[in-house]
This record gives C-alpha cells, sequence and structure tokens, in this order.
C-alpha cells in the first residue's frame, strides 16, 4: 500500500516558543513511524502545506497516517486536515474532524462529559473577545488556569495554580494576552494522596481496549504545584522534568482501575475518538474526574501511550501496525 505520513512544522517563530516546540517534536515520531512502515508498504512523509491533500490523491496514495497537528501554524487546523481528507475520501488513522475540533476545545470536552455524567472539574470560561471581565467566579480555590484550545501542556507554567482573586485576574490576563484565545479556569484537584493517572485507548467499537494504566508521580516536590507544566514535560534538564516520573503500569486497586477504564471508555466513545486515545485523569480523596481527552495523542517512542501499548506487551512496531489496522478496518480496507 502507498501511504502518506502527513505532518504539520511550525516556521514562524514570532509563536510562542512553548507551542512551536510542542508541535515540532512530531518529527521525531514521523521519522519512527516512517521506518516501521516502510518494511511493508511503499511510505513516504509529507509535510502540509497549502494544496497537498489534492496532490496526495493525485500522486496515488491510498491511505494517510495521519501526524497532523494543525495548518498555516494553528493547531485549530488539526480538524480541518481531516475535513480535507474526509472530502476526498482519503482513507486515514485517528479521529475524524467533530472530535478534533470537539477535544481541542477545553471547555466543549468538559460540558460533553458532564452532559454524559462524567465528572470533571467545575469550571469557568473567559472569553477572548470580551473586553471586561468578572472575576468574582463561583469557584472553590486553589484554580488553574489554562489556555482552551492548547494540547502539550503548552501555556501551564507554575503561576497556572492561583490561590486568590489577584493571582488569577494576573494570569488570565497574561494568558489571553500571550495565546490570544479564551481561558479555561477550573478548580485544581490536588491532595496529599493526589494521583495523576492516563489511560490509553485502542480500537473502535466492539474491539476497544485499554491498556495499562500509567501515572505520573511527583517526586518530593516542595512550594511547588503538582502539575505537569511546559517545562516537566519539555525541558529534560530541568528539576520539574527529573522529578515528575511515569510509572507504567502503576499500581492501583482492582476497584479503582475498573472505575476508571470504564470512565475513560465512556470519554473515548462520547467524543467520538477513533483508532486510538488518552484520558488523562486526576483522583483524590473526593473522586476520579477526567481533565482531558485526546484524540491522536502523541505516539513517539518516548510518549506515555507507548510506555502503555509496551506494558501491554506490543513493541513499538506492533503499536503502530496496529493504528493503521484499526483506521483500516473502519473503512473496509484490507492491508
Amino acid at each position: 500500500m502507498k501511504i502518506a505520513i502527513l505532518y504539520n512544522y511550525w516556521l514562524n517563530k514570532k509563536a510562542p516558543k512553548d507551542r512551536r516546540i510542542s508541535d515540532n517534536d512530531i518529527i521525531k515520531t514521523v521519522k519512527i513511524v516512517r521506518d516501521v512502515l516502510k518494511q511493508e508498504h511503499r511510505v513516504k512523509p509529507i509535510r502540509y502545506e497549502d494544496g497537498v491533500i489534492n496532490k496526495i490523491k493525485e500522486d496515488g496514495f491510498e491511505f494517510v497516517f495521519n501526524l497532523c497537528e494543525g495548518i498555516r501554524e494553528n493547531n485549530l487546523g488539526e480538524a480541518e486536515v481531516a475535513l480535507k481528507l474526509d472530502s476526498i475520501k482519503m482513507p486515514y488513522t485517528g479521529s475524524g474532524p467533530l472530535c478534533l475540533e470537539t477535544c481541542l476545545n477545553k471547555k466543549t470536552t468538559k460540558d460533553i462529559l458532564t452532559e454524559n455524567g462524567i465528572n470533571t472539574p467545575q469550571y469557568v470560561l473567559f472569553s477572548y473577545s470580551r473586553k471586561t471581565y468578572d472575576f468574582d467566579i463561583k469557584l472553590n480555590y486553589p484554580l488553574i488556569v489554562k489556555p482552551v484550545h492548547e494540547d502539550g501542556s503548552v501555556g501551564i507554567t507554575e503561576k497556572s495554580v492561583v490561590d486568590n482573586k489577584d493571582q488569577l485576574i494576573e494570569i488570565v490576563e497574561y494568558v489571553l494576552k500571550t495565546y490570544e484565545q479564551d481561558v479555561l479556569v477550573e478548580e485544581f484537584i490536588d491532595d496529599t494522596d493526589l494521583r495523576e493517572i492516563n489511560v490509553s485507548i485502542l480500537g473502535n467499537n466492539g474491539s476497544i481496549q485499554a491498556l495499562p494504566a500509567s501515572e505520573i508521580v511527583f517526586k518530593r516536590w516542595k512550594n511547588t504545584p503538582k502539575i505537569v507544566s511546559f517545562v516537566a514535560k519539555w525541558d529534560e534538564q530541568s528539576e520539574l522534568y527529573k522529578k515528575s516520573v511515569r510509572i507504567c503500569p502503576t499500581k492501583i486497586s482492582r476497584d479503582l482501575e475498573e472505575k476508571i477504564v470504564d470512565m475513560a471508555i465512556r470519554a473515548y466513545q462520547v467524543t467520538k475518538c477513533r483508532d486510538y486515545g488518552r484520558i488523562d485523569f486526576r483522583i483524590n480523596n473526593r473522586g476520579i474526574y477526567v481533565l482531558e481527552v485526546n484524540p491522536n495523542p502523541g505516539i513517539g517512542d518516548d510518549s506515555g501511550f507507548y510506555a502503555s501499548a509496551k506494558a501491554s506487551g506490543l513493541s513499538y512496531k506492533d503499536l503502530i501496525k496496529k493504528i493503521l489496522s484499526e483506521a483500516s478496518k473502519r473503512y473496509e480496507i484490507k492491508i
């Protein structure tokens, strides 16, 4: 089969540095996915640019392994890529445009989770289009402040967790100005017994499989909010990165495992994820909360998703072939 690996790469140096670092990390994934697929298929990595979708079809590609996380240096274009692939009837891996658009809006995702009885922290939205804001919100401090359309911990720093109104005003105004988008503020889930757990999922419909749960353990953190900030996620030389340790599979009780797997699968289904996805949880003595739903999450060989796949017995080659297989089944294509 002739397969295009579609990806995007940011060239605009004026964009926030954390956004460029996060999105451009995809290059490493493109290379290792190519190395797996070329063993059995004719494969070519293709960077997204205007007109490229039609050219993919004209050049005789039969399938797209979609690693594209945006277009025109705008991550909101992720859904547009899937929509354009649909428009030319080109089969591709991963979630469709509705899911991608939904899950790239943290508020919309949380609205859907809430409507379906899936627990998520209480929240409010500060709209970028407004000129004045009411900061007397009916949420319980501490709170965490996030850009509504970012992923990969972009826009998340130690100052994102606030304890009072003055701090809230400062960080909300900063995020509005820096990222030029709406700002989500939600109650910060914390406790001495806090656990941050991710559940990765493979498959569709009757073949959905939850992989072994992965946990982020915040080792010896003092005077710093227990969050996977941008630095903790991406800066390998930082103390925060070194003290944010992934454990996979993590040790959890059978009862807790059953609860989070059930919530993860339901969240995956109600947001209409396809082929693969990851659900992020925070758990304390008051409950289990879904923080985010991640369709088409990172699948590099250093990713949390692959850590869970490996814990289930899958090699990296197995994982990539499984994603391609699940996508091809949806299109009733034999590979």
